[in-house]
């Protein structure tokens, strides 16, 4: 009985380490996640790009949350906005565009998703057209926030 026991144990300590290289081998094979790497880069979200400061961006806007932080609207370039989210930052809120223009009470039908908001500013493309940033809570299920790049 010991004497198989010990085979047994003797075939696991010289497989162990084919495993281990195995598994080694297959890690650094693998490929990128096949939908983002499809993505081309504008696509993606956010870029990593260091723009510094959103306030220091020529026509930031300041917007005031209905939660009580303030969210920060920058136009550096012609079709990208800048979007951070400024004191206690909430990590559900997300940054809609839409056309409609005026107060906006519930998220509107029209509304194109730009991305998440925090507290590092985050470029998005820019729709084309006129119409406004609206922030959107997740956990409250409500708009806490919305307005122009350019102004009323």
């Amino acid at each position: 009985m010991i004497t198989r026991l010990r085979r047994a144990h003797a075939g696991m300590a010289v497989l162990s380490p084919v495993l281990v290289v195995a598994f080694v081998v297959v890690v650094l094979a693998r490929k990128p996640d096949a939908i983002s790497a499809s993505l081309p880069g504008d696509a993606r979200g956010a870029m990593a790009h260091d723009f510094g400061s959103v306030s220091d961006i020529v026509r930031a806007r300041e917007i005031p949350s209905s939660l009580g932080g303030t969210f920060v609207i920058g136009a550096p370039f012609e079709g990208r906005l800048l979007v951070r989210q400024k004191g206690e930052p909430s990590p559900d809120t997300l940054a809609y565009w839409t056309a409609g223009k005026g107060a906006i009470d519930a998220l509107p039908a029209d509304a194109k998703l730009l991305g998440p908001v925090g507290s590092l500013p985050r470029e998005y493309q820019r729709p084309p057209g006129d119409g406004q940033v609206v922030f959107y809570s997740l956990a409250h299920g409500a708009v806490v926030g919305h307005a122009s790049p350019e102004g009323n």
